[in-house]
């Protein structure tokens, strides 16, 4: 895969909703690319997002999208239950791929996604946004220096109270509640910050506690690792105050804790309706904590960024097909668990 001439990485972009626009907003602030079309599966969609955004192309028909000269990167932020079919037929015609979280909707569909990939030998990204997060490249690089020392358990929450997207509440669409589509992004953020050692088994507890749905809105998850090293995963769907993001890393010489959407930094007391406050949040009264720059807090600008540059200095990814597989089989593992209720064990 290489780059235009004068250094230009060329973008097409699938997907026109909640993500797709969170992708626009972080764009524009990462140098020495443009998106030169959208897709969508309605044509005004498309069309409407393509305006809004300057981009010169848009089309609801994927064999024109895949078909497309002069693209760089397909960036699929697309629904989950899209991702395999989308993927799959863009490398078979040997297009390089950035797909969104979670990968697939299960470890079978992601397989079937990490073999296109490999067989084709294009480029291939995972857009994990978590670990791109300036917080956690922070306390990364403090693990990194061995300020903590050796690095034992990670501790990772994600919590809202639902999905915007009519999709995640269909279970055959979404493929599972909030272990997975929240879920994903612990899994990752405990693999980055222990090394990404093999995960052995995995133990958790799912509920339905408040929203009327065919699967879970709460889970708690327990990874245990090569050498001893524990991820405690917990996310839900009760949280009312809007996305909540903290984690705990414990070393043998010290600790590291991250609230990502809590300390901001911005803290108010109102009365009257504030509007649009941070990411999910159901309530706009009372005391808030207003998230500042969203696409740089929540990591969109720092993954983008980096699968620019790395294309154009032909550098490796740092997620690939490769890490969104492995945390759907560990996501996979803690659903066979929440239902047998022992520690299932992982493929090798």
């Amino acid at each position: 895969m290489t780059t235009t001439t004068d250094g230009e990485v060329k973008l097409a972009l699938y997907g026109a909703g909640f993500v797709a626009d969170f992708y626009m907003q972080a764009l524009a602030y990462v140098p020495h690319q443009r998106v030169v079309a959208v897709f969508s599966k309605t044509v005004e969609r498309a069309r409407t997002f393509a305006r809004r955004w300057g981009i010169p192309h848009a089309t609801e028909r994927l064999d024109e999208m895949i078909g497309l000269p002069d693209v760089d990167l397909h960036v699929v932020g697309l629904p989950t239950f899209l991702h395999k079919d989308v993927c799959v037929h863009l490398a078979e015609a040997g297009r390089g791929i950035l797909c969104t979280k979670p990968l697939g909707r299960n470890a079978a569909e992601a397989r079937a996604m990490l073999d296109a990939v490999r067989a084709s030998g294009v480029r291939h990204g995972y857009l994990e946004t978590e670990v791109f997060t300036p917080a956690i490249v922070k306390a990364k690089e403090l693990i990194d220096r061995g300020a903590i020392g050796e690095v034992l358990m990670v501790k990772s929450r994600e919590a809202h109270f639902g999905s915007h997207s009519p999709y995640n509440w269909d279970p055959e669409l979404a493929g599972g509640g909030p272990l997975l589509l929240l879920g994903s992004h612990n899994v990752e953020f405990s693999r980055f910050m222990l090394g990404k050692p093999r995960a052995l088994e995995v133990f958790a507890w799912t509920a339905t506690m408040v929203h009327q749905t065919p699967f879970e809105d709460v889970a708690l998850m327990l990874i245990r690792f090569e050498g001893g090293k524990i991820g405690q995963v917990e996310v839900n769907w009760t949280t009312r105050s809007g996305l909540d993001l903290r984690n705990e890393i414990t070393g043998r010489e010290g600790a590291i804790y991250t609230d990502i959407t809590g300390a901001t930094g911005v803290r108010a007391f109102t009365t009257k309706d504030a509007g649009y406050v941070l990411e999910k949040a159901t309530v706009s009264t009372g005391w808030i904590n207003p998230v500042a720059e969203e696409p740089f807090t929540y990591g969109y600008v720092g993954h983008l960024k980096h699968f620019v540059d790395a294309l154009r200095g032909g550098r490796p990814f740092a997620e690939t097909f490769e890490d969104g597989y492995v945390v759907n089989t560990i996501i996979d593992a803690g659903y066979r668990s929440a239902k047998s209720g022992r520690w299932e064990p992982l493929p090798v």
